[in-house]
């Protein structure tokens, strides 16, 4: 199957009025409720590569997160925002096919095709219990599933601790245009991951195949410092233990 996408291979061009500016995000993409931290990708630069705007760095355009995007997540070279509208012009115009985005965006995570000398990850330094995202494939075809892989270090190293499977969905939902081809939409989660993972790989057709919204991250809760305390002192009177028998 052909892939229809019509993607920017240059650097996004857009065309600035006077209150527009590449220095500050004009869109808060991140929702924080509890120890959930939610990524969404609309307002943003069209196909532009995301990098380290979502901690307190900025996107490859130059526009920066700012304090309220800023939750330690970082993604690599592939990963871009792509927002909505063939031939769409002005700020929010963009060259993604999409419809439906559960989350209501007007953008969502794209990993593009291009460069193929990196691997789509994110990024966590903080590590994250449980993840859970919005997918759609590409005319909803089953031959383009793919799995998310879920590591316990950086940049898909250390341990596998879980994955997410991407599977096309059991009903198809017919696209209202014509020209857009990811229309369907699914939910995969894991909140059972074997530990703490800081870094999520896509692997396959995750790149290219797959449009993503509404990324959900669970961050790892402390033990309170009194159950701390309880750990040490028993490890404590363990350590005295043995000293007695001996």
């Amino acid at each position: 199957m052909k892939l229809k996408m019509i993607r920017a291979l240059a650097a996004p061009a857009l065309v600035l009025g006077s209150a527009l500016a590449a220095s500050q995000a004009l869109a808060a993409n991140v929702t924080v409720s509890g120890a959930t931290e939610t990524l969404t990708f609309g307002g943003q630069v069209n196909a532009t590569n995301i990098n380290t705007f979502f901690s307190g760095g900025t996107d490859a355009y130059g526009t920066a997160g700012g304090p309220a995007n800023n939750v330690g997540i970082t993604f690599t070279t592939p990963a871009e925002f792509l927002n909505a509208g063939y031939n769409g012009s002005g700020f929010n115009g963009g060259t993604g096919k999409f419809e439906n985005v559960p989350s209501g965006a007007t953008g969502v995570l794209y990993m593009a095709s291009v460069p193929t000398s990196t691997v789509p990850i994110l990024n966590d330094a903080n590590g994250f219990s449980g993840i859970s995202l919005n997918y759609s494939l590409l005319n909803n075809t089953a031959s383009y599933a793919s799995t998310i892989q879920l590591w316990s270090g950086l940049n898909g190293t250390g341990t596998e601790v879980g994955t997410l499977s991407l599977t096309a969905a059991g009903t198809t939902v017919a696209c209202t245009s014509t020209h857009d081809e990811f229309c369907t939409w699914s939910t995969a989660s894991n909140r059972t991951l074997s530990g703490v993972a800081e870094s999520a790989v896509f692997t396959g057709d995750a790149r290219t195949f797959t449009s993503f919204d509404a990324v959900t991250l669970n961050t790892p809760v402390p033990l309170p410092a009194a159950l701390w305390l309880m750990l040490g002192g028993m490890g404590g009177l363990a350590g005295f233990a043995r000293r007695r028998v001996a």
